[in-house]
């Protein structure tokens, strides 16, 4: 340092012409996209001159366009040294971030960005950084800034659909695809977008259209090809759909897609796996074992390709002796059915003395839960990553044993799944349905819900755990206050009305099983059935109550008379309405838990059925383990015989409630599952 230090600096010297000329070669072939070779160019101009801001920028970018945003940062970082103002740089360095999923720290550069000067990209990349952290309506505003700026701005316009989608306002997002396809008709991208939000819209002829466009205009995406295949399986089905010639439909796509695997590996294999998942193939009631093999197969084999292009670097050998780790990897670590159901018992009743618990909370959503399990777990690890970020990070735990509680509710989970990322891998009935993935190891059932000839229903190998393989605890709710807070005219039951409460989400209502409705109308001609507008599926609801209302019609039955559609409820209002109710009618094929659970804690006579695989069987595994067997019925029939009983007889119903109230704590605490699970991660972990 000078010792005057107002004395100027002595001037550098300009660089050699012929750099000057290299960098000006340099930004002509990036803005020609010749991106490879402006790179070449840039790197060896820093060689000579370390400091050339251009280079240093721009060599950066080269890298976020290359998909290696990692290697961006330290690049900007030194540009950053030289020059604090320049706001194309602040939002570059805020895209590279974004691109490796740390939306929290994106969002300082990005908003240095827009102080310095209001860019529409900058806008853009902000809102899909908010997006990334679940601030949907601050993530839709940001983007409508960037389409102010510049209304033809095609990705914010994309990216606006998505958001308007996630917002459950699909009506809004099908017009802002048009408005985005009016730009650009040939979209490639867009049109497999639209794609799946058709699919969620249950309008899967026009999915297929959309995507049958994209793959025409690009027929190397993997994404928009498993987008299709996927979307032949319905989400409601209408009665007389050929279910048959759509499962047939789907698997030869799958097998297709596995061919040209095997020929021509994808460009970023690891993108489709996740984007479209047959999750919905769970709600026909046949045995899926292979087609979902056939699915697992391709999705193991697409991030296969990509971790052999992200080899992992070598970990260190672990203590011998030590306790067992067990990783459990779920994006529902908040107050959601499979927290409630699942994850909670082993978090918290796993013994400390034998095992490690890490925790891998891989969502957005955080509350009271979720500090219960980061309290109790020996290691909680969240916020956003890459799925490369979330790799490192399971890897890095060193785990025994890695557990996925379910998959197919997120798109996340299953790329990780379809990794060996621990020596044993296990799922469970968070979604109770194989995964067909031969990544996984074990499938965590319960007695109740499957007998030992089971095994031909997975791919993994079946683990029955005690009573309903679960340790629950019963609801924080006291639905007796909650019941005179209920007012079921708001809801359009009348005050004669038998009240029958349906609480299943749309796509569990199969349309071979709608006669149960109707028989027990005709019967019991005061009943009225109570449904739940699912916000997250608008759509698929009104799908729903409409093919219920021909259904009535047809056998001269008014609709409006006995079907109600009641606004989705908290869980208190839930139970207030539950201990006004008569009857619990559990869905046919894939039955509720957490509702059957919830009807049983308020006293309300639940009727099911026990179906042939798990899904069908987790109302009827309750009521048996509670020795409510006359609870359960086995065919259609039997199931209006017993609803209409129940609904006539008050006095049968006041016997099931006695018997409910004395039963239902064997609900709750049952630590023989846990105890079993136990003995069965100490044997994977080879300790036995």
């Amino acid at each position: 340092m000078p010792s005057n230090i107002f004395q100027r600096p002595a001037a550098r010297p300009a660089p050699p012409a012929a750099l000057v000329f290299e960098v000006q070669r340099a930004l002509m072939l990036h803005q020609a996209g010749k991106v490879a070779e402006a790179a070449e160019v840039y790197a060896k101009v820093l060689q000579a001159q370390p400091a050339q801001f251009e280079c240093l920028h721009y060599l950066g970018v080269t890298h976020i366009q290359r998909g290696r945003p990692a290697d961006a940062l330290p690049l900007f970082a030194r540009a950053l040294s030289l020059r604090t103002n320049d706001a194309s740089l602040h939002a570059n360095h805020g895209l590279a971030l974004l691109n490796l999923g740390r939306h929290a720290e994106a969002l300082a550069p990005l908003e240095r960005a827009l102080a310095l000067q209001p860019l529409p990209e900058a806008l853009n990349n902000k809102g899909w950084a908010l997006r990334g952290l679940r601030r949907l309506e601050d993530s839709l505003a940001c983007l409508d800034q960037a389409l102010a700026a510049h209304p033809t701005f095609v990705e914010a316009l994309q990216r606006r659909a998505i958001v308007l989608g996630e917002l459950n306002r699909a009506d809004d997002a099908l017009v802002a695809f048009e408005r985005l396809l009016a730009v650009r008709p040939d979209d490639a991208d867009a049109l497999g977008n639209l794609g799946t939000l058709l699919t969620l819209m249950g309008r899967a002829a026009d999915a297929r259209a959309a995507l049958e466009r994209a793959v025409a205009l690009d027929p190397a995406s993997m994404t928009a090809r498993l987008k299709h295949a996927v979307a032949w399986l319905p989400l409601v089905r209408e009665a007389g759909d050929d279910i048959d010639a759509a499962r047939d439909a789907f698997a030869r796509e799958i097998d297709a897609l596995r061919a040209d695997v095997a020929t021509t590996p994808p460009a970023r294999a690891e993108a489709a796996v996740g984007a479209a998942q047959p999750f919905y193939i769970a709600y026909q009631a046949r045995n899926n074992v292979d087609l979902l093999a056939r699915y697992g197969a391709l999705c193991a084999g697409l991030m296969a390709r990509w971790a052999d292009a992200s080899p992992a670097p070598v970990a260190a050998a672990r203590e011998a002796g030590a306790r067992v780790r067990v990783g459990i990897a779920s994006s529902h670590v908040f107050a959601h059915s499979v927290w409630q159901a699942l994850v909670r018992g082993w978090v918290e009743e796993l013994d400390r003395d034998r095992f490690d618990v890490v925790v891998f909370h891989l969502g957005h959503t955080h509350d009271a839960e979720t500090a219960v399990a980061q309290a109790r777990a020996q290691a909680f690890v969240a916020g956003p990553r890459s799925v490369a970020g979330w790799v490192d990070e399971i890897r890095a735990a060193q785990l025994d044993v890695l557990i996925y509680p379910e998959l197919g509710m997120d798109a996340l989970t299953p790329k990780l799944a379809a990794l060996r990322l621990a020596p044993v891998q296990v799922t469970s009935w968070g979604h109770p349905e194989t995964t067909g993935l031969p990544t996984l190891d074990h499938y965590l059932s319960a007695e109740r819900f499957d007998d030992a000839a089971a095994q031909s229903h997975y791919s993994e190998r079946l683990v029955r755990l005690p009573g309903l393989g679960c340790c629950v605890a019963p609801a924080a709710v006291r639905p007796a206050q909650q019941a005179a807070e209920v007012s079921l005219a708001e809801l359009g039951v009348r005050e004669d009305a038998t009240l029958v409460v349906c609480a299943g989400t749309p796509f569990k209502y199969a349309p071979e099983h709608d006669a149960v409705l109707v028989r027990i109308a005709q019967q019991v001609p005061s009943a009225q059935f109570l449904f739940f507008r699912s916000e997250v599926a608008a759509s698929l609801t009104a799908r729903l109550m409409a093919r219920l209302a021909a259904a009535f019609t047809a056998q001269g039955l008014d609709p409006a008379a006995h079907l109600v559609l009641a606004p989705w409820m908290e869980r208190s209002r839930f139970f207030g309405v539950m201990m006004r109710a008569r009857l619990f009618l559990d869905t046919v094929g894939f039955s509720g838990f957490n509702t059957v659970m919830q009807a049983v804690e308020c006293g309300l006579p639940v009727v099911t059925q026990r179906g042939q695989f798990l899904r069908g069987r987790l109302g009827s595994g309750i009521l048996e383990h509670l020795g409510l067997e006359d609870l359960v019925t086995t065919d259609d029939d039997a199931m209006v015989a017993l609803a209409v009983r129940l609904a006539r007889d008050a006095g049968a119903c006041a016997d099931v409630r006695a018997r409910m109230a004395v039963r239902r704590e064997a609900m709750y605490g049952d630590k023989a599952p846990i105890r079993a699970l136990e003995e069965h991660l100490w044997r994977w972990a080879g300790r036995l």
